[in-house]
């Protein structure tokens, strides 16, 4: 029996932080015909398991290693005796597998009892954000959520380089959906996308990109509505041309507060003076105002819009959390789909996060815990540390970690550190001869 054993409390234990047991719940059943389906895994003579392939993967973006150590660690737990040249092409050629394991394991997400709902019908936040890839060709990776504000959860991810622009496209629009956005949305040709999927949207808008006309067609000045009206909410209902076709849309214009239109400007003048351009009027009134465009029709007044379109600091928060708490500015300089493999993993790993972290949050409630003292951000928090430790644990407990055999094999010494690395290693072992004597 293994040592780790020796009592039932410690086998509770080593069960717990067993990899498999603690994404099982996560990932289909049918996983090795997946990963040769996705031509992840075509034959099994470097890696013998599709479970083991994702544990390394798993392992190698928690645990912020490099790729030969990386070898060595999945030679000791035996899962692969393979180099770090072959280690990186599996990994590159591992992100159809993953995308479908991430789709996958989104789905499997609990449904917290608690729901929002906007006349009952499903609501959907959508949000981009960039991570950097390291070295002056580095591709810039895009990941593009929707995520569903009804069940508390992510609903689709999708990750492209930053040539793909950020668009509804990217999701599967039904009818009678609302998707929120922000003003990255905010275009014509994807507004009449929506009416076409027979879906409603509210998004953010820039009057200077986006015009809105009257039934004759003619062009409204939002900038002179703006600067001359003393009200504090507008709701105007008007138009887009595209084409011959004149589309239905309502602009709803809500102040900021006072106390807020000072930091607003300031901002718009900071950005102005990094691009090195001069900053217009129109810009400066228009950041004293929260400017959305919609679908809905007048049976939702101005205000429940509004209240709706606040909801989108949920799907801001969530890849608030996803980024400090895996530590990410950056990605290691490689191939296109080394970026997006690293990438899907993270996203992988942070969906079994979100998972634990709404358990955790259930069972608070449940036990009637106040939900108002409950905060999320150190729940999340815990359950990142509670999943990362369960992965990276299994390589501090696989037995003889100094097994001389696969170090030399898998952790080479370089040609030029060679003769300066020997000497430091005889002069320690001559002073830890001297110590024993």
């Amino acid at each position: 029996m293994n040592h780790y054993n020796s009592t039932h409390e410690s086998k509770e234990v080593q069960e717990r932080i067993d990899f498999s047991s603690e994404i099982i719940s996560m990932l289909p059943q049918n996983i090795e015909e997946t990963a040769r389906e996705y031509n992840a895994l075509i034959r099994k003579r470097g890696v013998k398991s599709a479970a083991g392939l994702l544990q390394i993967l798993m392992i190698y973006a928690s645990a912020h290693i490099s790729i030969r150590v990386l070898s060595l660690v999945a030679a000791q737990l035996g899962i692969g005796k393979i180099s770090d040249t072959a280690w990186r092409k599996q990994i590159n050629k591992s992100v159809l597998w993953l995308t479908f394991l991430l789709q996958y394991s989104i789905t499997q997400i609990i449904v917290p009892k608690e729901s929002f709902m906007l006349s009952g019908r499903n609501v959907y936040l959508i949000d981009a954000s960039n991570i950097r890839q390291l070295g002056k060709d580095g591709m810039n990776c895009r990941i593009h959520m929707c995520y569903d504000l009804k069940n508390g959860r992510m609903k689709e991810v999708k990750v492209t380089d930053h040539h793909t622009a950020e668009s509804f496209k990217h999701f599967n629009m039904e009818k009678d959906d609302i998707f929120i956005a922000d003003a990255g949305y905010g275009r014509a040709p994807l507004y009449e996308y929506a009416l076409l999927k027979e879906a409603d949207v509210i998004f953010r808008i820039t009057p200077s990109h986006f015009n809105v006309v009257n039934k004759k067609g003619e062009q409204i000045n939002l900038y002179k509505i703006l600067r001359t009206t003393k009200k504090n909410q507008l709701d105007i209902k008007c138009y887009i041309k595209r084409g011959k076709k004149l589309l239905p849309i309502r602009i709803i214009i809500s102040r900021i507060p006072d106390e807020k239109i000072e930091k607003a400007i300031k901002r718009k003048k900071r950005s102005s003076q990094k691009r090195q351009s001069r900053i217009k009027p129109e810009t400066l009134e228009y950041a004293k105002w929260v400017i959305l465009a919609t679908s809905l029709d007048s049976s939702h007044s101005a205000e429940e819009i509004l209240n709706a379109y606040r909801s989108r600091w949920q799907v801001e928060l969530l890849f608030k959390r996803f980024k400090q708490h895996f530590k990410i500015t950056t990605i290691r300089k490689g191939s296109e789909n080394y970026a997006l493999a690293i990438v899907h993993i993270w996203l992988l790993i942070w969906s079994i996060v979100e998972k634990e972290a709404i358990i955790m949050e259930i069972k608070l409630i449940e036990s009637g815990t106040d939900p108002d003292c409950i905060s999320i951000w150190n729940i999340s928090s815990y359950a990142y540390f509670i999943v990362s430790t369960s992965i990276v644990l299994d390589c501090c407990l696989m037995g003889n970690h100094f097994d001389i055999s696969l170090i030399s094999k898998y952790l080479p010494i370089k040609l030029r550190d060679r003769e300066n690395q020997f000497a430091r290693s005889k002069l320690f072992a001559g002073d830890l001869f001297n110590l024993t004597e």
